[in-house]
């Protein structure tokens, strides 16, 4: 009971468990009730509105961008205007405003010289709703440079007259480059074999080589692209290798550009590098290469900027190669029956030569050479020859039996090399038994 001029107080506690965004009201009511002079019982209530809310450090301020992405030509500057506004029901006292980190971006500010405008100051007070705006400006350097990036921290020191939690903060990312121009890029491409071309490699055309797929074989092209002089800068550049067929790979060694899911920004007379081999080491030594021919296509993109510097539609482009990889582990070989089944007694014969037309493929091969031809279903005989180091044909002679049917037959002949692991090259021919 309060008797006449007494008072009391009433406290509210709020224990939120989570954070929320947004706020709400509270509605606190007090009935009281009294005596009139006519002895009567009568009931007043007062009741009071106030806000609440458990909001956490990032629903305190809202901002008009989460970041900021400025492309500027070189000697030239470009402005981003930030709006802060203050989300919570209470008064919001910020803090000192700052890049993080300070150095990281050369040429960029925030706010400079308050000459007008709302602008968000250190230890401006926002009341509930209100905003202020933090001007962002980037001063290109005198040449192209490209995207490093900076957080712009806007922290808050007060919520209300409660001080703010340690690292109540908002920030917003900036991103900013420097380009020589805006004007489309274009991106040439010189491609370079290794002078001299390595052992069982041969030019066969432009663009176009062959090689011996023996271990140890192969072809390294060095792809160069350059952003060309005068021309405007190419953002976001990647090369792919997602065109390039199984025969083929690009190797770290040598490469500077960025492939696959990496980008980088190419300015005008910048190049970057890839070096793209074939066949693949592990196909030749695995024999699971075949005679073919390898069409390198390697595409590569960026996009272009334009008059306000934003990143415009992708541009893509590939280049083309053609690599014809013969397997055969001998150059030049040639297998051919020499003449017809002849009769002699109870058997018809017929002779194989196994011949290279110039010399033997040295790379890779080990003497002797066993030539081995047999004809299918177990119809001959089998027979073999040996190719010596320094030779280049032997001979042999298989027979079927003569009461064999005329008709043609076809000779499975198989040349083996005598290395500790064979490598093995298979011919068929037919002849004739008349």
């Amino acid at each position: 009971m309060l008797e006449p001029a007494q008072k009391c107080a009433l406290k509210v506690v709020y224990t939120p468990t989570a954070a929320s965004t947004g706020f709400n009201e509270y509605k606190l009511s007090v009935i009281g009730n009294y005596t009139n002079s006519n002895n009567l019982t009568a009931s007043i209530i007062s009741e009071l509105s106030r806000p609440y809310s458990a909001l956490g450090a990032a629903n305190v301020l809202g901002l008009s961008a989460e970041s900021f992405n400025i492309i500027a030509k070189i000697n030239t500057t470009e402005s981003r205007n930030l709006v802060v506004t203050n989300s919570s029901p209470f008064d919001v006292t910020l803090g000192t405003l700052a890049l993080n980190p300070t150095s990281s971006v050369t040429g960029l500010t925030i706010n400079g010289v308050p000459a007008s405008g709302n602008r968000c100051m250190d230890n401006s007070v926002l009341s509930n709703g209100s905003s202020c705006n933090i001007v962002v400006k980037y001063d290109a350097p005198a040449t192209a440079i490209a995207a490093t990036s900076a957080n712009l921290v806007i922290p808050v020191t007060k919520i209300g007259t409660t001080t703010a939690p340690a690292n109540t903060k908002r920030e917003a990312n900036i991103t900013v480059r420097a380009v020589t121009n805006f004007a489309p890029a274009n991106i040439q491409v010189v491609i370079t074999p290794p002078s001299p071309l390595p052992s069982g490699v041969s030019a066969a055309g432009l663009n176009t080589y062959s090689i011996l797929g023996l271990p140890g074989n192969s072809l390294k092209l060095t792809y160069k692209f350059t952003a060309e002089t005068g021309k405007g800068d190419a953002a976001s550049f990647n090369v792919s290798s997602a065109g390039l067929p199984v025969g083929a790979q690009i190797i770290s060694t040598g490469t500077t550009c960025p492939t696959d899911v990496a980008v980088t920004s190419l300015n005008a007379s910048q190049s970057c590098e890839v070096v793209v081999e074939a066949p693949r080491a592990s196909l030749v030594v695995n024999g699971l290469l075949t005679n073919s021919q390898i069409n390198i296509k390697l595409p590569y993109s960026w996009q272009d900027v334009n008059s306000t510097g934003v990143p415009q539609f992708n541009k893509l482009d590939a280049t083309e190669q053609i690599i014809n990889v013969t397997t055969d582990w001998l150059n030049n070989l040639s297998v051919i029956a020499t003449k017809d089944f002849s009769i002699i007694g109870d058997l018809a014969t017929t002779t194989i030569t196994a011949k290279f037309n110039n010399t033997v493929a040295g790379s890779g091969v080990t003497f002797p050479l066993i030539v081995y031809s047999s004809i299918a279903g177990n119809l001959s005989t089998n027979a073999q020859c040996f190719i010596q180091k320094g030779l280049t044909s032997c001979e042999l002679n298989l027979s079927i039996p003569a009461i064999m049917p005329n008709a043609t037959y076809y000779v499975d002949t198989i040349i083996t090399d005598s290395s500790t692991q064979p490598r093995t090259y298979r011919k068929s021919v037919s002849v004739t038994k008349k």
